[in-house]
């Protein structure tokens, strides 16, 4: 891309995108009218990259050599039609800073989108399908999202979009437990910086270092900052919105992740992972009435989703339906039947039921996967945690802090929470800087 040309390339801030190539202002999609000056003013600004751009300089690009305006009133009147437009404020600015007997800098973080070719259909196609199986978010989708995504790659070794999709799809095998956490997290990092290396811009490379930062890295702030950034950059992402509502339940920041999911709900109302995560965040909020019907509703959309039955079992539990528990669990692993997750439910609710036999064959099952090379301490230690071997769990939850097991984060969930007056317990939130859930009885029946 040539500096010369301030249209050559599309930006994207906050709610804002400047599609250079057609000349066009839009707000979440909706192209804004504006004049051509003013449009031009803000392409310089955006294209300088936080610095100065001067009076004299924007004379000279907006005017040709001859023009005999009074300047300094038609500059003052571009930028402030700019402002208006863009719900700034000259005090206060969020996008134009005024420098005084200088000139204008733009001070809001720009996303620069270059020009792509066209993709061809094969590659099209490729990505389509690898989204799809991705979004089923069950090991055997992913793992098929990641051989799609590989293709791509192989095609178009500099599609951005592919890289991001990677970097997704390895990060959800170290969180569904199916690879090695370093492995799937590492692995996920170095292809969203790959994507971003391209292409700063693609929401779902900033949604894979949350992810990251999130089950791995353990960094909260790091986090919220990555999916903020990707919805900064694409505001109807409904997965950003999804992940950011969940990293807000951990937190104990409820309100504002039923707000956040919310707005993903609204941005796509169809999508499975999506309604079933608004199970979660009622869960992790301690109303598992709410939990139950909204499980019920996702699962009016696709009957068939092993998460969604997973959440339905696990509210079951704790508003005291055992039987209805154990169906609901028993039809997710079915649908899942590579899903340690799954399995460990099903094997805590075994044992909250009277069947502490099934919930030993089960954790045999987790702990003897000869075709997985992994076995998450999370999912051992809530079989534990259901059999009553509070010792036992608390190693395994020890030994999954030691190894960043990737789940960590879920010991402030209501069955992780009945070891609250464990010290080892409360050493591991602690360590781990999460905040202390409320008491939380037994959740059987």
């Amino acid at each position: 891309m040539t500096r010369s040309d301030p249209f050559a390339a599309t930006f994207a801030f906050g709610d804002f995108e400047l599609v250079g190539p057609s000349r066009e202002l839009r707000k979440r999609g909706k192209r804004l009218r504006l004049p051509q000056q003013p449009l031009h003013a803000l392409a310089l600004l955006v294209n300088a990259e936080g610095r100065v751009v001067t009076r004299e300089e924007l004379r000279r690009a907006l005017w040709q050599s001859g023009t005999f305006v009074d300047f300094d009133r038609a500059i003052n009147k571009a930028v402030n039609q700019l402002r208006q437009l863009l719900g700034d404020n000259a005090e206060r600015p969020r996008f134009i800073q005024t420098v005084p007997k200088s000139g204008y800098r733009f001070v809001a973080p720009v996303a620069r989108r270059p020009l792509r070719p066209t993709q061809n259909p094969q590659v099209s196609e490729s990505l389509l399908k690898a989204r799809h199986f991705w979004n089923q978010r069950t090991g055997e989708g992913v793992a098929r999202s990641v051989e799609y995504f590989r293709q791509v790659i192989e095609q178009d070794p500099t599609c951005a979009d592919a890289w991001a999709g990677l970097a997704q799809s390895r990060a959800t095998l170290g969180v569904l437990g199916l690879q090695p956490p370093h492995e799937a997290f590492r692995s996920a990092r170095a292809a969203a910086e790959r994507a971003l290396a391209l292409n700063d811009a693609v929401a779902g490379a900033h949604i894979a270092i949350g992810d990251v930062c999130r089950f791995f890295e353990w960094d909260w702030r790091a986090a919220e900052e990555s999916y903020r950034r990707a919805i900064a950059l694409v505001p109807e992402h409904a997965a950003a919105h999804q992940f950011y509502a969940m990293l807000l339940s951990i937190l104990a920041r409820h309100e504002e992740a039923l707000a956040e999911i919310e707005v993903a709900r609204q941005c796509d109302p169809l999508s499975v992972p999506v309604n079933a995560t608004i199970s979660y965040v009622w869960f992790e909020a301690r109303q598992p009435d709410r939990a139950v019907a909204a499980a019920l509703r996702a699962l009016e959309l696709d009957a068939h989703a092993p998460l969604t039955h997973m959440l339905l079992g696990r509210g079951y539990l704790l508003v005291g339906e055992p039987r209805k528990a154990t169906a609901s669990l028993t039809t997710a692993v079915r649908l899942s039947p590579q899903g340690p997750i799954v399995k460990a439910n099903l094997g805590y609710a075994y044992a909250r039921t009277g069947s502490p036999d099934k919930a030993r064959r089960i954790l045999d099952g987790i702990t003897r996967r000869p075709s997985v090379p992994y076995v998450s301490p999370v999912d051992v230690a809530l079989v534990l945690i259901g059999l009553g071997e509070t010792d036992a769990a608390l190693t395994a939850l020890e030994d999954g802090f030691r190894t960043r097991a990737a789940r960590m984060l879920a010991v402030t969930d209501p069955f992780f929470a009945e070891l609250g007056a464990e010290p080892r317990y409360l050493r591991l939130l602690a360590d781990l800087h999460l905040p202390i859930p409320p008491p939380q009885g037994s959740a059987n029946g």
